[in-house]
């Protein structure tokens, strides 16, 4: 009975070590495989006018670094460089796609690009606004493809609502802003509020 107790004993420990063995080495395994999104930046979100350059800088990992653009059916909206931790866009046209980036380790970050079409591409019958505190004003899109998204440069002064083709906005507190209105193809538009 006593030697039975003792082999189970060992064996149990025997599965134990081996377990722990095979944990290990699979922790080690991993530390030397490349992560996926481990790179930063110091943008959250890319965006250029069509024609247009702008700049995002790798935060961490190890030079040099390779970029990849990929997007909706292989369009290539935008001309990609990189020179050490700078990467440099260049917007050819309007369009939405992910820039991929990987470091000498093969570490991987991921970010979205999104390609504007010039401001006044999207026409507006208003592009200026002088308002009150609490007021509401209406403008509306004279063109575009219906799909349409607006976004106020600083959301504390005004507050934008979209229905259909009719851009609302209200002002909430003094200051001037920007609301940048855009279509489903990136046509751009530019509300200058000032709220006095």
């Amino acid at each position: 009975m006593y030697t039975k107790s003792l082999l189970t004993t060992m064996a149990t420990s025997a599965l134990c070590a081996t377990m722990l063995l095979f944990t290990a080495c699979d922790k080690d395994n991993d530390s030397n495989k490349p992560m996926l999104n481990k790179l930063t930046f110091d943008k959250t979100k890319v965006e250029v006018t069509e024609g247009m350059e702008t700049e995002l800088k790798v935060k961490n990992g190890t030079a040099p670094f390779k970029a990849m653009l990929s997007g909706e059916k292989d369009k290539k909206i935008a001309d990609v460089t990189v020179k050490d931790r700078v990467i440099t866009i260049k917007g050819k046209m309007a369009g939405t796609a992910t820039l991929a980036v990987t470091d000498k380790k093969g570490d991987r970050g991921v970010i979205s690009v999104v390609v504007n079409k010039p401001v006044g591409t999207l026409k507006l019958d208003k592009t200026s606004l002088t308002m009150e505190v609490g007021k509401t004003e209406v403008v509306k899109a004279q063109d575009g493809d219906g799909k349409y998204t607006a976004v106020a440069k600083d959301p504390k002064t005004v507050e934008v609502t979209v229905n259909r083709y009719e851009i609302s906005v209200k002002a909430l507190k003094s200051g001037k802003t920007d609301v940048e209105v855009k279509d489903g193809k990136n046509n751009l538009g530019i509300i200058s509020i000032t709220v006095k």
